[in-house]
């Protein structure tokens, strides 16, 4: 077998909440992570939350140890305006940040934004800025 990866999911009954325990051997990894609804203060959602564990030599994750952890969420902040933000803490920290707003009943208005930490002593810039609008017929 070249190529592989298994994963297991949970959905408990009755319930909106997943969880999952998934192995990977092309990136010699074993992860477990949850998805499940937020409701804070009237703002509802989705939270997600992963943590991935290496299990090759020189895998590098948080302070050395092999363990990336990922999470986020994505809401309706109201009928118009949707907002998601999502990191990864590894050996180095990324996040990223979208939302939009409909601005009427064709026009949608973007901002995303990216912090990457492994760009801090590079050339490049750690963070990525953009903006977009959108029209629908």
């Amino acid at each position: 077998m070249t190529e592989a990866w298994a994963q297991a999911v949970w959905t408990p009954k009755g319930q909106d909440e997943i969880y999952w325990l998934r192995g990977d051997k092309n990136q010699k990894t074993v992860s477990l992570g949850s998805t499940m609804p937020f409701n804070f203060s009237g703002i509802k959602g989705l939270q997600s939350f992963e943590a991935q564990v290496g299990t090759a030599e020189g895998f590098e994750g948080i302070k050395g140890q092999p363990v990336i952890v990922r999470g986020g969420y994505e809401c309706e902040l109201n009928d118009d305006t949707t907002h998601g933000m999502h990191y990864k803490l590894g050996k180095d920290i990324e996040v990223w940040n979208k939302n939009e707003h409909k601005l009427d009943s064709n026009w949608t208005f973007g901002f995303q934004q990216r912090f990457n930490s492994a760009k801090l002593q590079g050339s490049e810039s750690p963070y990525d800025i953009g903006f977009s609008m959108t029209y629908k017929l």
